[in-house]
C-alpha cells in the first residue's frame, strides 16, 4: 500500500495528495445519474480513476474530468440527523391525516397544530432510532484535478472478501482480504494470519465481497413488528368479542397496529444495538 502511494506521488505532486488504493470512495459523475458510483479506488491512471463498485462487483473507470463530485468515507457513524428528518416527515404527513379525521374541531387552525406536533414527535422518534442505528457516513474531498505524466502501474484490489475453498482452507468459508486477482488464481491474506495464500480459481467455490457491518436495526423492526401484532391481534380479538362476538375483527385490526407499532420501535431499538457483516456474490 506504501509502495503503491510512493509510486504514484510523483505523478500527482504538481496537483495534490490523492487518496490511496483501497480508500472507499463515492464518486458522483456528469452526466448526472440515479445513484453515485460506491466502492473501493483500486488504481489511478492518467485522468482516470478505477473504482472496484459495491453494485456492480467490477472495475468501474471514471474519467477525472466527469467528476462532480467527491467524497471519502469516514466509517460508520449514527444516523439521528437522517432519520429524525425521515421521521419528521412521516409524522407531519400522519398529523395532517389524523386532523382530516377529526370532526369535532372545524377550525382550519387544526392542520398546522396538529402536523407540527406530529412533526415534532415524528423527529424525536426518528432522532431516537437513528441514534442507535449505524450508517456509512461521508466527507467531501476535492475532487481530482490533477494531470499525471506518467501511468500508475495495477495495483492490488485489498477489499475484504469471505472465501470457500473446501480443499485449500477447510471446511468452513475464511474472511480476509484479496490481494490480488487474475483468471487463473487469487492471492488471500486470511483474518490472523499474517502470510498470504495464492489459490487456484478452480478450487474457490464461492467468493463474496463485504458490504460492510451493518446494525440490524430494519431486521429487528420487522420481527418487532409481526411478533407484537400476532400477539395484539389476538389479544384485541378475545378482549373485543368478549364484550360483543362481532367485533372480533374490529378489536383484532385494533391490537395488531397498537402493539405492532410498539413491536416495530422496541425491534429496532434492540436490533440497532447489534451488527453483523453482510456478503454479496463476487463473480
Amino acid at each position: 500500500m506504501f509502495l503503491a502511494a510512493a509510486l504514484l506521488a510523483p505523478s500527482f505532486a504538481a496537483a495534490q495528495e490523492l487518496p490511496a488504493p483501497g480508500t472507499r470512495v463515492r464518486v458522483h459523475r456528469t452526466p448526472k445519474e440515479n445513484q453515485p458510483v460506491l466502492g473501493a479506488i483500486q488504481a489511478w491512471r492518467p485522468d482516470t480513476v478505477l473504482v472496484l463498485s459495491d453494485s456492480a462487483h467490477a472495475r468501474v473507470a471514471i474519467p477525472v474530468a466527469n467528476i462532480v463530485q467527491f467524497e471519502t468515507s469516514a466509517g460508520s457513524g449514527p444516523a439521528t440527523a437522517k432519520d429524525a428528518q425521515t421521521g419528521a416527515i412521516i409524522g407531519a404527513l400522519a398529523g395532517l391525516a389524523a386532523a382530516s379525521l377529526n370532526d369535532n374541531n372545524e377550525s382550519l387552525w387544526k392542520y398546522p397544530l396538529i402536523g407540527t406536533l406530529g412533526m415534532i414527535g415524528g423527529a424525536a422518534v426518528g432522532a431516537l432510532v437513528g441514534s442507535v442505528r449505524r450508517t456509512e457516513q461521508w466527507r467531501s474531498a476535492p475532487i481530482p484535478r490533477g494531470q499525471p505524466v506518467i501511468s500508475a502501474a495495477e495495483l492490488p484490489v485489498t477489499v475484504r472478501v469471505r472465501v470457500d475453498a473446501p480443499r485449500a482452507l477447510g471446511g468452513s468459508a475464511r474472511t480476509g482480504t484479496l490481494v490480488a486477482r487474475t483468471n487463473d488464481s487469487l492471492t488471500f491474506l486470511p483474518d490472523g494470519n499474517g502470510r498470504p495464500l495464492t489459490l487456484p480459481s478452480s478450487s474457490v467455490r464461492r467468493l463474496e465481497v463485504s458490504k460492510g457491518r451493518h446494525h440490524n436495526a430494519w431486521s429487528g423492526a420487522i420481527t418487532g413488528g409481526l411478533f407484537g401484532g400476532l400477539i395484539g391481534g389476538a389479544y384485541g380479538a378475545a378482549w373485543a368479542s368478549s364484550e360483543e362476538p362481532a367485533n372480533a375483527a374490529g378489536g383484532a385490526v385494533v391490537g395488531a397496529l397498537a402493539v405492532g407499532g410498539i413491536g416495530f420501535v422496541a425491534g429496532m431499538f434492540l436490533g440497532g444495538l447489534s451488527e453483523s457483516e453482510r456478503w454479496e456474490p463476487m463473480p
